[in-house]
């Protein structure tokens, strides 16, 4: 166009170009009756507000008003309009507590058989590196769908993605009760990846949460879905204690057929109880069908926008070349992958052989254990349930480097340095600084970190695998 500004002649050029848009929405002006007296806005005049609060960079072109009433029609109909923005927080509470749901089942697949996983590899004539094979098999296959599961929640929603999901855990937590007659540790590890495959959607139930959340709330509502990972993770230990103490009397075992439930399998039909009441909840209650992703512009158009916008300080300094060639905003991106990566290490770590290390060092049994992490688990989520007053506090930098702090304390609790005094309150003590304080805040800290990227693509579930399990 001669005037230099940019005519979009197509619904996929708006799309494009609203891939470009920050929804922070300003406050309400007064209504038409002049007070100033606060008032409710309504979904649809949501949507229109804050299409009138575009960024200048898209908002200086938009001077056709048939491509503003196309970025109206598209907007009212994306993701961000029917489930998820308010300035209070989310505006669908059923469908960001079913997604929640979501979590505390994959996560129930760590914490159920934590208490039992080591002696269920012993039983079928496993060692420490059959242990290990198991627990990396959870993540290799968490890790290997992600990018999958953060693909198909684009194409198909995110309501068919946690079906699929939970039903491919259920599949393995039939699986993993099964192993026993199998006899075979390989086939444990087996099925420890197939629950694996079936927990891989913590990235995409990450990304509604951030798309679902204005971005000044984003770290509060990521530290509750955190809360609830972090409860199906250190708090169902409870449960799988609990039936390591009923089953240890022989009585009430029950075996019929192929079914067998006993200290071992128990956990695996707990949780596939809980797999088909999560698949109902999606399939009835779930009405989040289809993501609206906005691509990027095509090169043609963000040319235009180039050449008549001035760009932001702010995107200057994100495209600036780094180390290795890299921009400033790949660079800090790939550095809280790292993060995320340190993080769960050293998790990772306790999870593979914190039993075996607590029965052969500290002399706890199984049960001990789990009552441990139990323990450790609520004060987790206490923490996290109010992590509203943490980031008001402390920046996300600052609880990262804090929680490792504390990480750091914990592991040197725990650490044997052959001196003989490994007294089992050293195992509790480091428990605590690790699962307890130092691993909730710095995790979901991190997190926050990774949703707040500016420089991100709005495809949040594929980038937002990076931070998978």
């Amino acid at each position: 166009m001669e005037s230099g500004y940019t005519h979009f002649d197509g619904e996929d050029q708006v799309k494009e170009v609203s891939s470009r848009v920050h929804w922070d929405e300003p406050s309400l002006p007064a209504d038409e009756t002049g007070s100033n007296e606060p008032r409710i806005r309504q979904p649809q005049e949501t949507c229109a507000h804050s299409i009138a609060t575009f960024d200048s960079e898209v908002f200086s072109h938009l001077t056709d008003v048939t491509d503003w009433t196309k970025m109206q029609d598209i907007y009212k109909q994306s993701s961000i309009c029917t489930e998820a923005v308010e300035e209070t927080g989310v505006k669908n509470p059923l469908g960001f507590a079913i997604v929640c749901c979501a979590v505390l089942v994959g996560e129930m697949s760590r914490g159920l058989t934590f208490p039992t996983l080591w002696l269920y590899v012993q039983s079928l004539g496993g060692t420490s590196v059959n242990m290990g094979y198991c627990v990396a098999a959870l993540s290799f296959g968490r890790g290997l769908t992600a990018p999958l599961f953060g693909h198909l929640s684009i194409v198909y929603g995110y309501r068919s993605t946690m079906m699929s999901s939970v039903f491919i855990l259920a599949l393995g937590a039939f699986l993993y009760s099964q192993a026993g007659s199998v006899g075979k540790p390989g086939f444990l590890v087996l099925a420890q990846a197939v629950m694996g495959v079936g927990g891989g959607t913590l990235g995409v139930t990450r990304a509604y949460v951030a798309e679902a959340t204005p971005k000044s709330l984003r770290t509060r509502y990521l530290a509750y879905h955190a809360a609830v990972m972090y409860t199906g993770f250190t708090i169902t230990p409870f449960i799988g204690a609990a039936l390591v103490t009923y089953f240890k009397n022989e009585a009430n075992i029950y075996e019929s057929g192929f079914v067998k439930i006993d200290k071992y399998t128990a956990p695996a039909y707990v949780l596939i109880f809980f797999c088909l009441v999560e698949v109902i909840a999606i399939a009835f209650f779930l009405t989040h069908e289809k993501r609206e992703m906005m691509p990027r512009l095509t090169k043609k158009v963000s040319s235009r926008v180039k050449n008549n916008t001035t760009v932001p300080e702010s995107v200057c300094r994100g495209q600036a070349k780094g180390i290795f060639g890299m921009t400033v905003a790949d660079s800090a991106i790939w550095f809280v992958v790292i993060l995320n990566v340190v993080s769960k290490g050293c998790v990772t770590t306790y999870e593979t052989l914190g039993t075996k290390m607590a029965a052969d060092v500290f002399d706890l049994d199984s049960t001990a254990v789990g009552y441990t992490l139990g323990m450790c688990g609520i004060i987790g989520v206490a923490i996290l349930v109010s992590f509203k007053k943490l980031s008001k506090t402390f920046s996300d930098v600052r609880m990262v480097l804090g929680g490792f702090f504390i990480n750091m304390i914990g592991i040197a609790i725990m650490t044997d340095y052959g001196l003989g005094d490994m007294h089992p309150f050293r195992f509790v003590l480091g428990f605590f600084f690790v699962f307890g304080i130092g691993w909730p805040v710095s995790d979901t800290a991190i997190i926050g970190l990774f949703s707040k990227c500016k420089f991100a693509s709005p495809c949040l579930g594929k980038l937002m695998l990076m931070a998978y399990r």
